[in-house]
């Protein structure tokens, strides 16, 4: 009964935590494809080792210590990925992660009232730029809009969105 709670409670903060990591190896990884393979990998990995997770600490740097040695052996059988970081580059990468990977989530909890703000066709707009497969060069076609122009009308719309939140995160 003991390990299906200690089970329960690995599962709860691995759920909690996946952002943080998956942030961390997006900074030392920077192509999105070989970060969402190393976050895949690192998962794993996480989750053959569950048992050997203190849980008095926090999970975040324990996740993050597997996730960097995952996306080292990534870059050794995997050259595509570019050349490996350095050690100091990696702790550089590690601290600043950690120190302000709060301030990151506090932001993304005002995301949501920020969009809700936005007008319809602006949230629409948003959803078929970054949540589909579609090309700007395609959604700008269907829309009648050079693509500078609708290049335009994100970049305002991202600093309205960045505005709102400013704003909420300094009203808290």
């Amino acid at each position: 009964m003991e390990n299906i709670e200690a089970r329960k409670c690995f599962d709860e903060w691995f759920v909690h935590s996946h952002r943080q990591v998956f942030r961390y190896i997006a900074a030392l990884v920077p192509n999105r494809d070989d970060a969402e393979e190393v976050f895949q990998d690192t998962c794993l990995k996480m989750l053959e080792k569950w048992r050997d997770y203190d849980s008095a600490r926090p999970m975040e740097p324990w996740a993050c210590g597997i996730a960097r040695n995952m996306a080292r052996k990534f870059f050794e059988r995997n050259r595509r990925g570019g050349l490996p970081l350095s050690e100091i580059i990696v702790a550089a990468v590690s601290e600043t992660q950690h120190r302000l990977a709060a301030e990151v989530d506090r932001r993304l909890q005002k995301l949501p009232e920020c969009l809700e703000q936005l007008s319809a066709e602006q949230r629409a707009l948003l959803k078929q730029c970054y949540g589909g497969n579609r090309t700007i060069r395609a959604i700008a076609e269907a829309s009648r809009l050079e693509p500078d122009a609708l290049y335009k009308r994100l970049e305002r719309i991202r600093r309205n969105l960045f505005e709102c939140i400013e704003l909420a995160v300094t009203k808290d």
